[in-house]
């Protein structure tokens, strides 16, 4: 029969590594120590264990099985942690490049921005300022949202008057 004791030992490896490739995911640096049990947390699990084991009745009888699960659990979760964030890792390289490659296709030939629409450069150019809005939300009883929607429509038609 397996001991409890060494299921423990293996899925105390195995599983820290899980979650270490699985908070890089969502760009979260943690410790495999950190998420490796106790001494008092092992031997709290280990009945319970050992009790899953002998109701699946899994047996060992050779030591060379033994051996070889026990080494491809601990390299294979040593393997899935560095592998599963150096995949993670490319794979946001190369959004980020997927965005660079983007941003070059604005560009024109010789490196300059393309350039934007009438439309685009006067809506980036806001000749108001906080001031501006401020006056308007007391004067016209506006939020400050509203404010700044009338004198995005109102600027030009009142000539810069408010």
């Amino acid at each position: 029969m397996v001991d409890a004791k060494l299921v423990v030992e293996l899925v105390d490896s195995l599983i820290p590594s899980l979650m270490v490739v699985l908070f890089a995911r969502f760009k979260v640096q943690i410790e495999k120590s950190g998420m490796k049990l106790t001494a008092k947390e092992k031997d709290t699990l280990a009945p319970l264990v050992q009790n899953c084991l002998d109701a699946l009745m899994i047996n060992f009888n050779s030591p060379w099985v033994a051996l070889a699960v026990t080494a491809g659990i601990m390299y294979g979760s040593t393997v899935n942690e560095h592998g599963g964030k150096a995949a993670i890792e490319k794979k946001n390289k190369e959004k980020k490049s997927a965005v660079r490659k983007e941003e070059k296709k604005e560009q024109t030939s010789d490196g300059k921005p393309a350039m934007k629409s009438v439309a685009e450069a006067v809506g980036e150019l806001r000749p108001y300022d906080k001031d501006d809005i401020m006056k308007v939300l007391r004067k016209r009883k506006r939020g400050y949202d509203d404010a700044k929607e009338w004198l995005e429509k109102n600027w030009v038609k009142n000539g810069g008057v408010i």
